[in-house]
């Protein structure tokens, strides 16, 4: 189980940095769309570091539920979404509100408890 808590985190790892440098290159879109637009995100460093982020964290994940049950392993996912409050309030900026808080404190007693019986 500890693998798979482990790789895990790496998937959530590479899923929360793939969403950050996405979000980085979507500023070319910021006036709109065009033709000039869409060829400075598609030349955009961040978009490819993007891709490569987001197909690591799929062959991460792909090698966990080679192994380990699906019931198991997707819940596990969630934790991308903690993750990435927490990452967006230090880099972004954004704020922990009462609400997200409670929101990760529930996703953290549901993984838990759905791994009781494990």
């Amino acid at each position: 189980m500890l693998k798979t808590i482990l790789l895990m985190v790496v998937v959530s790892v590479f899923l929360v940095t793939a969403q950050l440098l996405l979000a980085r290159t979507l500023v070319h879109f910021k006036n709109g769309i065009s033709v000039r637009y869409v060829l400075g995100f598609l030349s955009d460093k961040f978009l490819w570091l993007a891709v490569c982020s987001i197909g690591i964290g799929s062959v991460v994940w792909m090698y966990v539920i080679s192994f380990q049950k699906l019931s198991i392993a997707y819940p596990m996912v969630s934790f991308s979404y903690v993750l990435m409050t927490i990452v967006s309030h230090f880099m972004k900026h954004e704020s922990i509100t009462l609400a997200k808080s409670l929101g990760i404190v529930l996703i953290c007693a549901g993984v838990y408890f759905l791994f009781q019986k494990y």
